[in-house]
């Protein structure tokens, strides 16, 4: 739905959903691999992103790089899916990767005192 709920086991990492992670095998034209999920303008991107006519992304160091290959998408990096496992306190699934604050979290997030 969206909305933000309270996890039913605060802390909880799902098994199934990386943590950043290189891109794939997908590497930058100066040879750096890019790094993924990354957020752009407040979405989460699992592929290179398009910026400035140019399909870009995130490196180690921060910066955002031209992608060698166009509109590659890493073959190991999924798109946000159900949390493994892990539920809200009313029962729905939660959904990673999620944005919050402008940082990318593939876990509970502490808002307010409760995860």
């Amino acid at each position: 739905s969206g909305s933000w709920q309270q996890c039913a086991d605060a802390g909880a990492t799902p098994a199934d959903t990386p943590a950043a992670s290189s891109g794939g095998g997908i590497t930058t034209v100066s040879g750096d691999a890019c790094i993924f999920p990354v957020v752009y303008r407040g979405q989460v991107y699992n592929e290179c992103v398009d910026i400035a006519g140019k399909s870009s992304c995130r490196v180690s160091s921060g910066s955002w790089q031209q992608c060698a290959d166009a509109g590659a998408t890493p073959a190991d990096t999924p798109a946000a899916s159900s949390g493994g496992g892990i539920t809200t306190v009313s029962g729905d699934a939660c959904i990673f990767p999620v944005v919050y604050r402008g940082q990318v979290y593939n876990e509970c997030v502490d808002i307010a005192g409760k995860s």
